[in-house]
């Protein structure tokens, strides 16, 4: 039987970037990045169909919670006209999607009890 390759594994390779804040001096809040290096465990983890649909159901929370929070500061910055409001706004929808995943995956994965076993 062949093994199944589980691809969530691949988003430890965003950790690199965080090698760019020790080449340069002022790129320090790039050391955030090593946060994703907690997802090299999923590539020794053989996906199932429940993890797969897991993975899903949680990747649309994610994008319909970072949907909202992106139109709801647009329209802000739309009545407040505070360009400052409309740059940031990206980064924190960023950093509010890359929050929000992992929590919502592991509250699935103690929901199931997948913890437990």
């Amino acid at each position: 039987m062949k093994k199944k390759f589980n691809y969530l594994g691949f988003l430890s390779i965003l950790s690199l970037i965080a090698i760019l804040g020790f080449i340069q001096a002022d790129s320090r809040h790039l050391f955030s990045f090593f946060g994703f290096l907690g997802y090299i465990g999923y590539f020794f983890i053989t996906p199932d169909e429940m993890f797969k649909q897991r993975v899903l159901q949680t990747a649309a929370l994610t994008l319909l919670i970072t949907f909202v929070l992106m139109i709801t500061l647009f329209v802000w910055h739309i009545f407040t006209q505070n360009i400052n409001l409309y740059i940031n706004g990206f980064w924190i929808s960023f950093t509010v999607m890359v929050v929000t995943f992992p929590v919502i995956f592991t509250y699935f994965e103690f929901k199931d009890g997948s913890f437990s076993k």
